[in-house]
Order: C-alpha cells, then structure tokens, then sequence
C-alpha cells in the first residue's frame, strides 16, 4: 500500500504556495509514496525543482489528470 503525504504549508518555501488559488499536483515518488501539494500556481516549474532536488519520480498527475513532465 502506498503512503499518502499532504504537504502542510509549514514545509512551503514559495510564498506563492500560501496564497488561496492553484492547481493540487501529486507527485508519484519510485517507492510508491504519493506527494499532495496544493495551491500550486505553476506545476510543470513545480515538479521541476522536486526532480532537481534528486526525488525519483515515477508519475504526476495536476487536478488528478495525468501530467505529462519532460525532464529532457
């Protein structure tokens, strides 16, 4: 069973993230664990950091549709 993480403001950096409006992007990580971030204003830059800091991710999804991220 995969684990299931709604990030709390507390762990925001960008102020942009605290602000109401925006789109929730959960972020499939290669164990499994989902990354449920809400109030994103731009997911594709978004999920771009989260790769750039190492994370391993294996699916996105914005508004629970399929996001396709190319990393190239």
């Amino acid at each position: 069973m995969s684990k299931r993480i709604q990030v709390a403001d507390e762990y925001r950096k960008n102020k942009l993230s605290l602000e109401p409006g925006g789109d929730e992007v959960t972020v499939v990580l290669g164990d499994g664990t989902r990354l449920v971030y809400d109030k994103i204003k731009d997911p594709y830059r978004y999920v771009l950091h989260i790769h750039r800091m190492g994370k391993d991710i294996q699916e996105v999804y914005v508004n629970g549709e399929p996001f396709d991220v190319n990393f190239d």
